[in-house]
């Protein structure tokens, strides 16, 4: 997680609180031996209580790595209110048991932070007048004016405009591409907005790629949505059924779809839904392959939609692990796959979906740098 004890709050603290809503079970605040002394222990503490408000006592554990700075900083624990541990290899049980409660909320701290954020934001823009006047268009950006009011990771944004304005076909711009690609009634477009939704600051973007239950197509040309997150320009493309024959100028959308295809700045998503496993679909990878003209497999994700329909008691690995021609396509893509419950809020899934893209490591290293100093940013992501 990141570092809380600044004067004002950046994006990674809104990045924490976006990637846990609607909140965590709990805040475990890792003490270095190098702060093992109640004072900065203690202001520690009390920037945790200035970001997310009081309450965060009660769902505060503060780690330490030995008893003798457990002994230093035990007198903060009945004063502060916190609970205090050591760590141990019983950590995964013990945080089972302090997470039996309710689950902390964001709501009170959010409207806080946005405020707080709002003021940052307005003294840089005081700072650095006429911003929009200054710079040329791009993508988020339509012709003649500027698609939203701030910069591309500010919160107070609108909803950026639909843009075909990429590079040609084997030219790759600044910005990563995640492609959704998949038969009619897959859930391509739902799950364009639930990583939408939760890539965004507090769901700021408003769903809007449309999405209905029809067996004929509702998406019908290539759309694209730009953000950024974890500090990298992030384009979310929604595609028509390339295979349908009621999609209308289809080899015109594959060019368009070919042009946020390049296979070193993309992620192709092969949207299928769970428990509908169709004829064409067992043959849609190898003719993806030969449409786009390249290795396709080696950058797709297989991503199954409507996971509530699974049985309670079916993991993935058993569904997919169950039907061999899923599990043979799956393989094909390095074992590289990933379950949406479309309706879910919770942002895990979205998350596990970002770890799963090759080379993630490299295309988000600001993300890695952040699970690499505190591995239980996805954990608390989601109730134990």
């Amino acid at each position: 997680m990141p570092d809380f004890s600044g004067v004002h709050p950046g994006p990674s603290v809104t990045d924490c609180m976006a990637l846990s809503q609607p909140g965590p079970h709990l805040f475990i605040l890792a003490v270095d031996s190098h702060r093992v002394h109640p004072k900065k222990a203690e202001d520690d503490v009390d920037a945790l209580r200035k970001h997310f408000g009081d309450d965060v006592i009660k769902h505060l554990v503060v780690m330490v790595k030995d008893m003798d700075s457990y002994q230093a900083l035990s007198p903060l624990e009945d004063r502060l209110g916190f609970r205090l541990a050591t760590a141990s290899e019983n950590m995964q049980r013990q945080c089972k048991e302090w997470s039996t409660g309710p689950a902390y909320n964001y709501q009170q701290s959010m409207k806080l932070l946005l405020s707080q954020r709002r003021k940052v934001l307005e003294t840089q823009m005081r700072d650095q007048p006429h911003p929009a006047a200054q710079r040329p268009s791009t993508d988020g950006e339509v012709a003649g004016g500027p698609a939203s009011s701030q910069t591309a990771d500010g919160p107070e944004q609108s909803a950026p405009e639909c843009t075909t304005d990429v590079k040609p076909a084997g030219q790759s711009d600044n910005v990563f591409s995640m492609v959704l690609v998949g038969q009619t009634a897959s859930g391509k477009s739902a799950s364009a907005n639930t990583i939408l939704s939760t890539l965004s600051y507090y769901k700021l973007y408003k769903h809007r790629f449309k999405s209905e239950l029809k067996s004929v197509p509702v998406t019908t040309r290539c759309e694209a949505v730009t953000l950024k997150a974890f500090g990298v320009k992030i384009r979310i493309v929604d595609t028509p059924d390339f295979f349908h024959d009621q999609v209308e100028n289809g080899e015109a959308e594959l060019e368009a779809c070919r042009r946020y295809c390049h296979p070193e700045r993309c992620v192709v998503l092969l949207v299928m839904r769970a428990g509908r496993f169709t004829d064409g679909e067992r043959t849609l990878l190898e003719e993806l392959e030969e449409k786009m003209g390249w290795r396709v497999r080696d950058k797709t994700v297989i991503l199954l939609t409507h996971g509530d329909d699974l049985p309670a008691d079916c993991d993935q690995d058993q569904y997919v692990n169950g039907q061999k021609e899923l599990r043979d396509l799956v393989f094909k893509c390095s074992d590289r796959c990933v379950v949406f419950k479309n309706t879910s809020k919770n942002p895990q899934q979205v998350m596990e979906l970002i770890t799963k893209i090759p080379d993630y490591k490299k295309i988000f290293p600001k993300l890695t740098n952040a699970i690499s100093k505190s591995p239980l940013l996805f954990m608390m992501a989601t109730p134990f």
